[in-house]
C-alpha cells in the first residue's frame, strides 16, 4: 500500500506523459464533468498489463485540499468474456455462411428486426445496407408469394405452437430468384399477446433445382421405357 501511495498515474500507465494526463483531467477541474469514466491498461507490479475501468472524480471540500478520487476496476475477466463472445459470434457467422442459413428476430410492436449477416445476404442485401425489419423483408419476397407469406406469418400468431413454415421465392436486385425455406416462432406474453417472432431462413435453391432435374430425368426414363415397350409389342 505504501508503495502504491508513492506512485503517480504516470508510473502505473507509463505511456501517459504529463501533458496528456493533464489534458484528460482538466475538464474535471474546470467543472465541465462531474465524473470521468474510461477504460485503459495499467501495468501490474510484475510488469504484465492489466485492463481496467477507471472512475475518476475531482473533489473540492471547503477547508481541504482539492483531490482526485479514483475507483479502478480490474476488467480482465470481462475482456476475456468479450473475446470469447466475439469468437463465438464469428464461428456462428461462418457456420451460417457455409450452411446458407440466416437467423432473425422481429419486434412485432415496432416492426424492427435483427438479422444475421447471412440473413442480409439471403435477401439480397449487403449487411447493414438497410434497416432490418418487416418492410425490408417483404420488399424482397416475390410478388406472387407475398400474400401466402403474410398469411402464414399472421396464422402463427393464432396457433398454440406459435410456429409457421413457408417456402417462397426471393426476388433479387439483379433479376434472379432465390428459393428459401422460412421457419418462425412467435413469443407471447403471459396474456398470449404476441411480442416477438424469431426464426431462420434456409437457402433451398440448389436443392429444388436438383429435385426438378431429377424429376425431369425420371420423366425422360419413363418416356424411354414406354417407347421401348411399344416397339417390343409392335
Amino acid at each position: 500500500e505504501s508503495e502504491l501511495l508513492d506512485m503517480t498515474p504516470l508510473d502505473i500507465k507509463p505511456e501517459f506523459d504529463e501533458d496528456a494526463f493533464r489534458a484528460m483531467i482538466d475538464p474535471l477541474r474546470r467543472g465541465e464533468h462531474s465524473t470521468l469514466r474510461f477504460q485503459t491498461v495499467h501495468r501490474h507490479r510484475d510488469g504484465h498489463p492489466v485492463p481496467v475501468e477507471v472512475f475518476l472524480q475531482y473533489v473540492e471540500t471547503p477547508g481541504d485540499t482539492p483531490r482526485f478520487v479514483a475507483i479502478v476496476v480490474d476488467i480482465s475477466e470481462r475482456r476475456r468474456g468479450e473475446a470469447a463472445l466475439r469468437a463465438s459470434e464469428a464461428q456462428l457467422e461462418e457456420a451460417q455462411a457455409i450452411a446458407h442459413l440466416g437467423s432473425w428476430d422481429l419486434d412485432l410492436a415496432t416492426g424492427k428486426a435483427n438479422w444475421s449477416r447471412e440473413e442480409y445476404r439471403l435477401l439480397g442485401y449487403t449487411p447493414g445496407e438497410v434497416e432490418a425489419g418487416v418492410e425490408a423483408f417483404l420488399a424482397r419476397v416475390h410478388p406472387d408469394d407475398l400474400d401466402r407469406v403474410r398469411t402464414e406469418m399472421q396464422a402463427a400468431m393464432t396457433r398454440d405452437s406459435g410456429e409457421y413454415r413457408v417456402e417462397h421465392r426471393v426476388a433479387l436486385p439483379d433479376g434472379m430468384e432465390r428459393i428459401v425455406l422460412e421457419q418462425g416462432r412467435v413469443r407471447f406474453d403471459d396474456a398470449r399477446r404476441p411480442l416477438h417472432m424469431v426464426g431462420t431462413t434456409l437457402d433451398v435453391t440448389e436443392t429444388r433445382r436438383a429435385e426438378r432435374e431429377l424429376e425431369a430425368h425420371r420423366h425422360r426414363l419413363e418416356a424411354l421405357v414406354a417407347e421401348r415397350t411399344r416397339e417390343v409389342r409392335d
